[in-house]
């Protein structure tokens, strides 16, 4: 990442760091407490399917995202839908990243989100409405920022804008909280290239050592099942 853009950032997150609350943490968050894993500029509605992020298949301590709207000059629409879960509904456990596809155009699957090109089957609705989801839409602001959990499934406004409107821009990011010893806390199972793949040669190369690490014969335990490691001296935005 661009260093000039850094001091920007820097400030930008101390405004949002007080409004994060983390499970069991007495103390406020500072940024030597959080590195960047993700940032993306977007314009327009690019991901318009309900779903978590794949970073999280990744990193596995506490975490969140965060989504700030630059320009959006249709003032009768936003560009999010948040969605709550009857997770009584489900068959199988949330434990990572989701998408929901259709499914014979009126039921639904749950699908693991880890960017292959034929993801798992968790679940199959024959009815979009079993799936139990309570949508909420963010009409948010030009300035506007929208902080939101790991888990928490969204949806890009797929609605295209009238006539001679531009389109919205903005920024997001995945945030990780650091361990108790500053150390970012990893699955080194064999599927996190699917989060690789979308990182420069010194990520690929940081985690690809530290599975190299923890691994004494060469090989990973199956993908379903988590190999816990620890990534440390990670700088806040060595991974973008």
């Amino acid at each position: 990442m661009r260093q000039a853009a850094q001091p920007e950032l820097d400030a930008w997150l101390e405004g949002v760091l007080p409004h994060v609350r983390v499970e069991g943490r007495t103390t406020p968050l500072t940024l030597d407490d959080v590195v960047l894993v993700d940032l993306l500029l977007f314009t327009g509605a690019y991901f318009p399917q309900i779903h978590n992020d794949l970073e999280w298949t990744v990193f596995m301590g506490h975490g969140f995202q965060a989504w700030h709207l630059l320009q959006n000059e249709y003032d009768q629409g936003g560009n999010l839908f948040l969605f709550d879960l009857d997770t009584t509904k489900w068959q199988v456990p949330i434990v990572r990243p989701i998408m929901l596809r259709s499914h014979d155009g009126v039921g639904a699957e749950v699908c693991a989100n880890d960017s292959s090109d034929y993801p798992q089957v968790l679940e199959r609705k024959q009815q979009f409405t079993e799936l139990g989801l309570r949508p909420r839409y963010v009409g948010c602001k030009p300035g506007d920022t929208l902080i939101f959990g790991c888990q928490t499934l969204h949806m890009s406004d797929p609605r295209p804008l009238p006539p001679g409107y531009p389109p919205r821009r903005g920024f997001n990011m995945r945030v990780v909280i650091r361990e108790p010893d500053g150390s970012v806390k990893v699955d080194c199972r064999s599927n996190l290239t699917s989060y690789l793949r979308f990182q420069g040669y010194t990520v690929r190369k940081r985690i690809n050592e530290l599975i190299s690490e923890q691994t004494t014969d060469g090989t990973l335990p199956p993908k379903d099942e988590p190999h816990v490691g620890y990534l440390h001296n990670v700088g806040r935005y060595d991974f973008i």
